[in-house]
């Protein structure tokens, strides 16, 4: 049995941090880290706060959802960057009618669901967490999901 915690603790721990990820907002998709260190949440379901991981763990490695989240049976929503401009396009054109500007458009809407829990119009489940993340790390983020 030690052999096999040695082995854990020698090989494979020091694999699974030194995995490569083509760039920073990948890296945090997928592990709550970005190139500056982890990345905490400041609001959020408890169970969330304690099984801190990336986007991928709800969202699905792809990002178009359907990751159950817990017993409750909720499942992680799709957060393609397609997607998402489709979700928040329609909300931006609603907003503009009525003479409100958002400054940055779709992008700000995002960081809005990634660091408020704001959806459009409307405050997004308490199961998404409300993620403490720096403008750089958002953009990376915002920049990664356009690869989906």
């Amino acid at each position: 049995m030690q052999g096999v915690i040695r082995f854990a603790v020698f090989v494979l721990v020091p694999l699974i941090y030194s995995c490569s990820f083509s760039s920073n907002g990948e890296r945090i998709f997928f592990t709550a880290t970005s190139k500056n260190g982890l990345i905490t949440i400041k609001q959020g379901a408890p169970v969330m706060k304690m099984a801190l991981k990336g986007c991928a763990n709800c969202h699905g490695r792809d990002g178009k959802g359907g990751h159950a989240l817990d017993a409750t049976g909720m499942k992680g929503s799709d957060i393609r960057y397609k997607t998402l401009v489709l979700k928040y396009g329609g909300y931006l054109s609603y907003m503009e009618g009525k003479g409100d500007k958002i400054s940055g458009g779709v992008d700000t809407l995002i960081k809005r669901a990634i660091t408020e829990g704001e959806g459009q119009g409307y405050k997004l489940n308490i199961a998404m967490p409300r993620w403490a993340m720096s403008d750089e790390d958002l953009g990376d983020v915002i920049e990664y999901l356009k690869t989906l």
